[in-house]
Parts: C-alpha cells; structure tokens; sequence
C-alpha cells in the first residue's frame, strides 16, 4: 500500500510542471513516474504527462498514453480531449474528427467545448483550401489581420500556389505572426519552392526562438546538402530507414550497417553476373560502393552538419532523437 499522502503527491506534480517548462524534460518524467508508480490513475500526473509529451512534440507518444489513460479511466474527459489533441497536432481530420464526436457521446453538456474542438479542426486539419475560408472570415471579423493572412498563406500552399504561399506568409511575419510553428512552416514552404536563402532565414528564426527545433534542423541540413547530390541521396537514405522506428538514432546507427551489407550484395551480384566485365557493370559497382561510402560516413555526423549549417548559432541544434 502507498504511504504517498496528497500534498506530497501534488508538490511532485508541481515540481514535474516546472521542470518541464525549464525544458528539462528528463527531472519531469522522473517526478511523474514516482507518483504514476503508486497511483496509475491519478488525473493530475496524467495531464502533466501529456503535457510534457505536447511541449516535446511527440504525439505518437502522446496518442499512446492518452489510449492507455482511456483504457482505464474511460469517462476522463481530460483523457480524450488530450487524444484528440494528438490527431490535430498531426492534421489527422479524419481520427480528430472521430474523437469529438466520442468525446460528445460521452460529455454531452460540454457544448461550448465541443465548438472549440471543432474551429481546432477546422483550423489545423482542413480537408482542402476551401475549408479555410470559414476560419479567415473569423479572423478577418475580429480583426486579426495576422491570422488572416497566415491562414490565406496555408490555403495558398493546400492549393499547390507556393509563391502567393510565401507572399502572404511573409506578410503574416511582418504583421507580428512570429510564432516557432510558424517559421519552420515558412522555411519549409521555402524550401519546397527552392527559396534556399529564405527557407535557411525562417529555419534559423525558428532555432533562436526553439534551439534544437528538429525541422528547422533538418532543413538547414537540407539546404546546405542541396547542392551535393550524393549526400543528399545519403540524406534520402537515412530518412527512410529512420521510418522503422521513426528515430534519426536508428537510421545512423542500424542503418549504416544495413545499407553496407545490402550495397556489399549487390556489388557482388554484379560482379558475379558479369560474365564478361563490362565498362557499364564497372561503373555501377564503382557507383554502388560510392554510395555505400558516402552514406556510412555521412550517418554519424548529421548533428554537427546541421550546426555547421547554423554558422554559429543556437548552440544545442540537433535533431529529434539523436
């Protein structure tokens, strides 16, 4: 039996709190494993868990732990609420949608909260650009000029119009729009149209407000790799190896060995399929073994290339996971 009295309880869920908003992420995680030990169901860890998980960006985490939480205390509103967060913050419209219309199955005097739910659906997980105009006229009519436009520069990039996308979006930035979300937004719609030398602004914007802010990371490294095919092939690689358990950890550890045995394989195919060794079989082992190199070389050292790409910056740039 616990001999874990409330005060005690809440003090270390306080102190977890605080040392998640310093972004100290591991003292926080250990202060609420202490009281989720004696008390898996208490509602107040819970949600500082969850909120531990938003602040950190992982809301496959968060998913996770909010179907735990609802798997034992279904009639948590703060549990589901917390899973349908998890949908937005990912665009998924589709499971967001699912959720509310659960949580108003089950919470139906929570109106108010219901139309809340749904403008964060209309507003993050829009089914086309058309579904922005319901939220730009919002904006416009409480005279939010900045919201407007950073919702126009969004249903311009649903609509595949990159240049109006950039347009409007650096307007939003000028009108005070200035949030970290936002910047790595602009730096990727940048780089997506090969605006290189803006989406490299925008992504070290979002780093000095954010340091270690994985896509503003990840698209330094992209804009500087851009010019060298063969490592931003490396760079290809890495990513969808990462994809298995979707840490940049595994594709440069595991990965690595992985791309060496299968590039080994089929240097060796090649050259035993040759019957006669041709310039074109020389050239695609040469090839293959190249890349094999490049990649192998390239894997371990992708957080000191993001922070050359910083030239000087916030000093902890690294990328999620690594």
């Amino acid at each position: 039996m616990s001999t874990t009295t409330p005060a005690a309880t809440s003090g270390s869920v306080a102190a977890a709190r605080a040392f998640s908003a310093a972004g100290n992420f591991k003292l926080a995680a250990q202060h609420l494993n202490q009281v989720l030990a004696a008390d898996p169901d208490n509602s107040e860890a819970c949600e500082a868990w969850c909120d531990m998980l938003a602040k950190q960006k992982k809301f496959t985490d968060l998913e996770k732990f909010a179907r735990a939480w609802i798997g034992r205390d279904g009639r948590n509103d703060m549990a589901h609420f917390n899973l349908f967060g998890s949908y937005v913050a990912r665009q998924d419209r589709k499971n967001a949608a699912a959720a509310l219309e659960r949580h108003r199955e089950l919470f139906p005097e929570m109106a108010l909260r219901h139309r809340v739910m749904q403008g964060l659906i209309d507003a993050n997980c829009p089914k086309d650009a058309s579904s922005y105009d319901t939220a730009i006229a919002l904006a416009e009519a409480a005279g939010s000029n900045q919201d407007a436009l950073r919702l126009q520069s969004q249903a311009a990039f649903r609509r595949s119009s990159f240049t109006e996308a950039v347009r409007l979006g650096d307007q939003a930035w000028q009108a005070g729009y200035t949030q970290t979300s936002f910047a790595s937004y602009m730096a990727m719609i940048c780089f997506r149209s090969f605006r290189l030398a803006k989406s490299r602004h925008y992504a070290r914007l979002a780093l000095r407000a954010e340091p270690g802010h994985a896509v503003a990371s990840e698209l330094l490294v992209l804009t500087l790799l851009v010019c060298f095919p063969p490592f931003l092939l490396a760079h290809a690689g890495l990513l969808l190896l990462a994809q298995f358990n979707c840490t940049r950890e595994f594709g440069a550890k595991v990965g690595s060995s992985a791309v060496l045995g299968a590039g080994l394989f089929v240097a060796a195919l090649l050259a035993l399929s040759s019957v006669q060794v041709s310039p074109v079989a020389i050239t695609a082992i040469l090839a293959n073994v190249a890349f094999m190199v490049l990649y192998c070389a390239y894997a371990p050292y992708i957080g000191s290339i993001a922070r050359f790409a910083h030239r000087g910056g916030a000093s902890t740039i690294r990328l999620s996971n690594y």
